[in-house]
């Protein structure tokens, strides 16, 4: 943001960026974290992106409405995975509310298909370096179009020599490097477990929960209720300044004995904890 205003001052105001808490942040959000986990804190989501993106009509309610809460939460349990925040607090749980569980269900199996394309050792076999251009470039004689096997030719058998090491400054290029992935079951340990969904007890997609099509067979954590209760009241509002954290506000409520009993089999469950937290996070001038 700071360097298009610098190259273009009147473009300040169309300029956006989010928060996603996890990676890319302009702040140290792992404070927050081990605070939460000395307190007993569960971070509880219930953000909107409605308004925002592609959810922006101006004549219809329902193209905004749909899949808003779920986008949101979407960004943010990413965030937080790929940036290595399961691994460094095992102990934290992670609610994402009113979003449902089927988008939570497909960023499991996304997550692991991505890691087997592009964790350290499958980036080593993907090397510009190791491509067979010889093979290439018989293959685009005998199926392509002359002008692309010219093109080839022009270029050394390099589809992109130019662009083939460019890496965006980034030395270390694993995206999954913070979470530390040595054994399958690590995927259950930094997803599975620490993640729940708020689901609405009309929402067909739960069945996605339960689902023997997730990753390992693995039964994703559901937070669930039948009625719409009135909102949790939040008991007190602190500003935080840990570590430079002047900018995130966290409010901490008791949960509503609502939501409380819900589950059978008695395992732990973060919206059941005796504690929920709403954040937003926002730059202070």
């Amino acid at each position: 943001m700071a360097a298009a205003a610098a190259n273009d001052p009147g473009s300040r105001r169309f300029t956006l960026s989010y928060d996603v808490l996890g990676i890319d942040s302009l702040y140290n959000y792992d404070p927050v974290w081990q605070k939460c986990v000395e307190l007993g804190i569960a971070p509880t989501f219930h953000s909107s992106s409605s308004g925002q993106g592609l959810r922006l009509s101006p004549t219809n309610f329902v193209y905004n409405h749909i899949g808003h809460f779920a986008a949101a939460s979407h960004a943010v349990a990413k965030g937080i995975f790929l940036g290595g925040v399961t691994r460094r607090c095992p102990q934290l749980h992670f609610a994402f509310l009113e979003g449902g569980v089927g988008w939570g269900s497909q960023l499991f199996g996304d997550l692991i298909e991505h890691w087997e394309l592009r964790n350290a050792k499958a980036l080593e076999r993907m090397d510009p370096a190791k491509l067979d251009r010889k093979l290439l470039m018989d293959l685009v004689v005998k199926h392509g179009y002359d002008d692309m096997a010219e093109a080839l030719r022009a270029r050394d058998g390099y589809p992109n020599p130019e662009g083939q090491y460019l890496t965006g400054g980034r030395e270390d290029l694993d995206d999954f490097a913070a979470c530390k992935i040595t054994r399958k079951e690590d995927w259950i340990d930094l997803y599975a477990k620490p993640y729940y969904f708020g689901c609405e007890a009309d929402d067909r997609m739960n069945v996605c929960a339960f689902s023997r099509a997730n990753p390992f067979g693995v039964q994703l954590n559901l937070s669930r209720r039948a009625t719409r209760p009135k909102p949790i009241p939040l008991r007190n509002s602190t500003q935080l300044a840990l570590g430079g954290m002047e900018g995130m506000t966290i409010r901490v409520g008791l949960v509503t004995s609502q939501y409380r009993g819900h589950h059978r089999g008695g395992h732990d469950c973060a919206p059941c904890s005796t504690r929920i937290i709403s954040t937003t996070s926002a730059r202070t001038r």
